[in-house]
């Protein structure tokens, strides 16, 4: 990894951090029938985790549907 990679990955989970510490309130959640109270660390750390992990797959699958049209066109 380069090291401005490196640096603006640094950069990036800093404001993260400091943007989760400084929303410590506990927040009222619904979602179809369901309804609970959470801190809104907890809640926006979910959510970036679900953010990541979607991002990884996404990106997994458009890698590899890309790889299919290829190995299609070179068999031809």
């Amino acid at each position: 990894m380069s090291k401005f990679k490196a640096i603006m990955l640094l950069i990036l989970l800093s404001c993260t951090v400091i943007f989760v510490m400084q929303n410590t309130e506990t927040v009222e959640i619904s979602f179809l029938f369901w309804r609970f109270a959470l801190s809104r660390i907890f809640m926006m750390l979910f959510l970036l985790l679900m953010g990541f992990v979607l991002g990884v797959l996404v990106t997994r699958w458009f890698m590899r549907k890309g790889k299919k049209t290829t190995d299609l066109t070179t068999a031809v």
